[in-house]
């Protein structure tokens, strides 16, 4: 792979630059897809996963926005989802994490839309991105 900085390029930097979580390890897509299902989830085991990526702001560029937070849970409580984008005080960086715990390893048919839902929410918060605005001075 062959790395070009814009300076060598002859060409400026971008206005805007912008992060996903998605790009660095989130999820992309949603592992349950199907509107609907006829047969139970079995997962195997509980699932605690989390994901934290702290992010400098590039040298000459202020955060323009954060994507909002997200605190979901399925209508039965078993499937929670979080994620979080906050910046430091300073300005000069950026903390993203996001966290989904199932505390159930099967989900019957009539469960599967609130499962579906709370992936489908934190993928769509996983691609939404952090953004950079190239700074005046």
């Amino acid at each position: 792979m062959e790395v070009v900085d814009a300076a060598d390029a002859g060409t400026a930097p971008p206005a805007l630059v912008f992060i996903a979580l998605k790009e660095f390890g989130g999820m992309a897509e949603n592992p349950f897809p199907a509107p609907e299902r006829h047969f139970p989830v079995d997962l195997g085991a509980p699932l605690n996963e989390s994901l934290m990526l702290d992010v400098a702001v590039p040298a000459g560029y202020v955060i323009e926005t954060v994507p909002a937070a997200l605190n979901l849970r399925s209508p039965d409580g078993h499937v929670r989802a979080q994620f979080r984008c906050t910046a430091a005080e300073d300005g000069r960086s950026v903390q993203i994490s996001s966290a989904l715990n199932l505390t159930r390893t099967s989900f019957a048919p009539e469960e599967y839309g609130g499962l579906r839902t709370v992936y489908a929410a934190l993928v769509a918060k996983h691609a939404e991105p952090l953004v950079f605005k190239k700074s005046a001075k």
